[in-house]
């Protein structure tokens, strides 16, 4: 206790009050709002003798109040009684009375299944699993077993045994997760940490497969179409440079997987970060794993076309057609537009320059649509879509409709922005593209309308100036919060990568 603080003592009352025999030790600290312990200080430094009332507690029934302590303890007895267990001690000692130690948790329905508990922990289960059974905690657990004669392993202990079983019969844990169960499950039925089933497929570099029962039903539809083809198609998680994602519908052979997102739960509104589909993807790309991200309005509104996509990153195709069989010429915008609108996944425009296809006995296998540039002033144009028809592989096709571009036009330069979400663009490395960039993700907006139909479209038509329509509208809230609070859904893809052709391979 410092000076300044026994200053700021009355210590002419202090040492009245002390002196009296009228308090004890407790009751002076709280008067003056210091510890026992700086009582005795400032009576040392300030030669006060202290006189105080011995602190004694008296039950008013003494029999009442033994029997309770005999049945509940120490600890209950002071609580009940609104006193310390100091207290509590003190009145044994003075009294001669000895409280034995007590066999269990002090909880009947722990205390009745002894037998139980004991049968339990000799067969394998731990301490924290029996008392979840008995809510209750492990510690409490661990004392009555203990105190009741049964010889309890240290937690390093069971840990190490455990960790020996589990490898032990790892193989065995691994044809159980194929066959439909997941980890949380196979820990329960072998009466194992999870802890140590999850470390140990991890230190074996064995992939979980993921058996979950809140799968949508689109997730559920891609992974079965997958294995109809003649996949084997799992949900997996995986672990690269300490960071984990779940694949949703993963075929290891081919190393490749598919992204299924449901709107809402890959939206902003939701929580979903900006990066987090551009973040995933670079890190399958970094183990040499193609993803494709697929929207849930896409799998329901386009579904054919989804798998036309899927079977041609898989090697399947129905019909294999070589470009230099096939007959190339320019067409109209219309035709393009109609083409496009069938087999590419964002449609066709009308703003295309000029559009060239392909025939192969009559019929038009694959377009490619220009324009003057839109976003880049250092290129000057632009390729807005390539499509070819759906289930089909033209060998060499958009080489053949780029070079008969380059033959009419003779542009200095030509720009292309390939959507990371279906493809890294290796048709453009083999025209002599450059990759320039990868540009941030880029955003939509998603609603669902009364008739339960969804709209997908582009940040464009939404920018803040376009919104003053909505009744909710006011210069102090942000495009976001516009849009959100009439019921849209801000949806961000994998952005996209920017190539780049110069005439002259500059």
């Amino acid at each position: 206790m410092s000076e300044k603080t026994e200053f700021k003592l009355n210590l002419q009352e202090f040492s009245s009050d002390v002196s009296s025999g009228n308090f004890t030790l407790n009751e002076i600290a709280k008067k003056y709002k210091i510890s026992t312990r700086n009582v005795h200080n400032v009576c040392k430094r300030n030669s006060i003798v202290e006189n105080l009332k011995e602190s004694k507690f008296f039950p008013e029934d003494e029999t009442q109040f033994l029997n309770y302590l005999y049945e509940h303890g120490k600890s209950k007895t002071a609580k009940k009684y609104k006193i310390t267990l100091a207290t509590v001690s003190g009145w044994c000692k003075r009294n001669n009375v000895s409280i034995p130690a007590y066999l269990g948790v002090r909880n009947s329905a722990v205390d009745s299944k002894l037998s139980e508990i004991k049968s339990l922990y000799e067969s394998g289960y731990t301490q924290t699993f029996i008392g979840k059974l008995y809510s209750t905690t492990g510690a409490k657990i661990k004392r009555l077993l203990k105190e009741n004669g049964v010889v309890v392993k240290t937690t390093f202990d069971v840990w190490k045994d455990e960790r020996i079983e589990v490898q032990t019969n790892l193989q065995k844990y691994i044809e159980q997760n194929k066959d439909g169960l997941n980890l949380t499950e196979i820990a329960q039925g072998n009466c194992i940490s999870y802890e140590v089933l999850k470390n140990a497929f991890k230190a074996n570099n064995v992939e979980v497969i993921i058996h979950s029962y809140n799968k949508s039903k689109g997730e559920l539809e891609v992974k079965e179409f997958i294995k109809s083809l003649g996949f084997n198609c799992e949900s997996v998680k995986r672990t690269h440079n300490k960071t984990q994602y779940e694949i949703d519908c993963f075929v290891n052979e081919e190393n490749f997987g598919v992204e299924y997102c449901g709107e809402y739960w890959h939206s902003k509104n939701s929580g979903k970060p900006k990066k987090y589909h551009q973040d995933k993807m670079l890190w399958c790309a970094e183990q040499n794993i193609e993803l494709m991200t697929i929207f849930e309005h896409e799998w329901i509104t386009k579904k054919s076309l989804i798998k036309s996509m899927i079977k041609s990153r898989l090697g399947i195709c129905d019909a294999k057609i070589y470009a230099r069989n096939t007959n190339c010429c320019v067409i109209s915008k219309a035709q393009a537009k109609l083409f496009h609108d069938k087999n590419h996944i964002s449609g066709g425009l009308t703003t295309s320059t000029i559009d060239f296809g392909l025939f192969y006995n009559s019929e038009l296998v694959s377009v490619a649509s220009f324009s003057k540039s839109r976003f880049s002033k250092d290129t000057e144009y632009e390729i807005l879509r390539f499509s070819t028809l759906q289930n089909h592989l033209v060998v060499g096709g958009f080489s053949k409709l780029f070079k008969n571009f380059i033959d009419a036009v003779n542009p200095i330069s030509v720009v292309s922005f390939c959507d990371l979400r279906f493809g890294k663009g290796k048709v453009y490395v083999k025209s002599k593209f450059k990759l320039c960039s990868i540009t941030p993700p880029n955003y939509w907006y998603y609603f669902k309308n009364e008739i339960g139909d969804g709209i997908f479209e582009s940040r464009i038509k939404y920018q803040k100036h376009k919104l003053k329509h909505f009744s909710n509208y006011s210069d102090d809230k942000t495009e976001y919060d516009i849009m959100k609070e009439n019921g849209y859904l801000q949806i961000f893809d994998c952005g996209n990568y920017k190539y780049i052709y110069k005439k002259g391979g500059s």
